[in-house]
C-alpha cells in the first residue's frame, strides 16, 4: 500500500538493489500518485542500526560524491537543490515544505533561504 494515497495498485520498481543485513530493498513508485518509497519498509531497529553506523557516512552519496560534503554542510546551494526549488516555484511560489527522509537537511536549508517554511 502506499503510504501516502493509501492505493494497493500495483506499484513500479524504479531501483532494486539495495542489500542490508540480507534483506533486499527496493525503491517503488506509487502509479496513483507518483510517491516513491522504499519496500519493505525498514523496521526501527534497523533504522537505528543503519544511521548509527560508520558505513552510513561513508557510503551516503553512492552516486560518486563525498560524505564529507554530506557531513560538513557543503552540499548548502548545490545545483541540484538550486534546480529542485526551481522546479517547486513553478508550481507553487511559497508556502509550508516538508521533506520526508531529509538526510543533513541541506535541501530544507535552501528552500527556507528561498522563502519557504519548512518542516
Amino acid at each position: 500500500m502506499c503510504i501516502i494515497c493509501e492505493n494497493v495498485s500495483e506499484k513500479e520498481t524504479i531501483y532494486g538493489g539495495y542489500n542490508y543485513l540480507n534483506v533486499g530493498y527496493r525503491i517503488v513508485k506509487c502509479k496513483n500518485c507518483g510517491f516513491k518509497f522504499l519496500r519493505p519498509l525498514p523496521e526501527e531497529d534497523v533504522l537505528e542500526q543503519i544511521y548509527q553506523s560508520q558505513e552510513y557516512f561513508q557510503d551516503y552519496y553512492v552516486q560518486g560524491a563525498k560524505a564529507m560534503g554530506y557531513l560538513s554542510g557543503s552540499g548548502l546551494n548545490s545545483p541540484h537543490h538550486l534546480r529542485s526549488i526551481g522546479l517547486l516555484k513553478k508550481y507553487k511560489n511559497k508556502g509550508r515544505l516538508l521533506d520526508i527522509g531529509c538526510a543533513g537537511g541541506n535541501f530544507l536549508i535552501q528552500a527556507q533561504k528561498e522563502g519557504y517554511d519548512v518542516c
